[in-house]
């Protein structure tokens, strides 16, 4: 058992907190795309919120026509959640392929849309069924970038009331790995967080690791000062030492930092909801 602010034995919980149902959130160009719900393995005041869990991957270990959804990238997160009494909700999209396999079709301004769909269902169909009133979401990476996508959308019924980012891809212009097989800048633009800032009544924490060499912690400095010149309520808590992904239960070794990133992120999003 952890010593965390909400403590968590992750072992016990990834053997006993299983999906109540797998949903089609989604169906575009021959894609299926799935949400795994998970229900509260215990009833009490987090049962008000549901949390939208985005894995990251670059937008390329998503779902692909050929191959089945892998499932594991925030399932541990979205089971924790669970054990604490939140709605949770796992979710992947339509891969943008990666550069030595066959082009996909599918660009970063398909699965921004994805991810549009999958927040729309969860409005019109899971909330009304399960009766939460409140709306999270927690992305890592790439899937960070999504959340805030969701955050900063042009159609507010989109808006969550809380984003935890986990070092998020927030400008996909300066860095060719991040154009997500966009061809023009205005189109990059149109997709990344820094550049679409404006205020938003979504409350968003930004954590970031202060090693991480695949996207540089000076990357949520600037997205954090532009949402915060826009008006926006935005944190920025830099996770000392951390590379990488530090949010993923079996990706990082270090369990102790996950354990408090996640602390972190849930004393965050119940503050919000209140």
């Amino acid at each position: 058992m952890s010593n965390s602010l909400f403590p968590h034995d992750y072992l016990a919980a990834e053997s006993t907190v299983l999906p109540l149902r797998q949903d089609i959130y989604s169906r575009v160009d021959g894609y299926a795309l799935p949400m795994n719900i998970y229900a509260p393995a215990v009833k009490n005041e987090n049962a008000r919120c549901a949390v939208l869990c985005i894995h990251g991957g670059s937008w390329v270990s998503a779902l692909k026509k050929d191959a089945p959804w892998r499932e594991d990238w925030m399932r541990h997160n979205a089971k924790q959640l669970a054990s604490l009494g939140f709605y949770a909700f796992e979710i992947t999209y339509r891969s943008i392929g990666r550069d030595d396999e066959p082009p996909t079709g599918v660009t970063l301004t398909d699965v921004v849309s994805d991810v549009c769909a999958a927040m729309a269902y969860i409005k019109a169909a899971l909330m009304p069924e399960f009766g939460f009133e409140k709306i999270a979401v927690i992305g890592d990476s790439a899937g960070a970038h999504l959340a805030l996508c969701l955050a900063l959308a042009e159609d507010e019924s989109l808006h969550p009331h809380a984003v935890v980012a986990c070092n998020p891809v927030s400008d996909c212009v300066t860095n060719a790995r991040w154009h997500g097989r966009l061809p023009s800048v205005e189109a990059q633009k149109s997709v990344s967080p820094r550049h679409m800032a404006k205020k938003t009544k979504t409350k968003i924490l930004l954590l970031h690791g202060t090693a991480d060499e695949v996207i540089p912690y000076t990357d949520s400095e600037a997205l954090f000062a532009a949402l915060e010149g826009k008006g926006c309520a935005v944190a920025l808590r830099p996770v000392k030492d951390a590379r990488h992904a530090f949010i993923l239960y079996g990706y990082n070794p270090d369990l102790a930092v996950v354990s408090r990133c996640m602390d972190e992120a849930i004393a965050f999003i119940k503050n919000a909801i209140m």
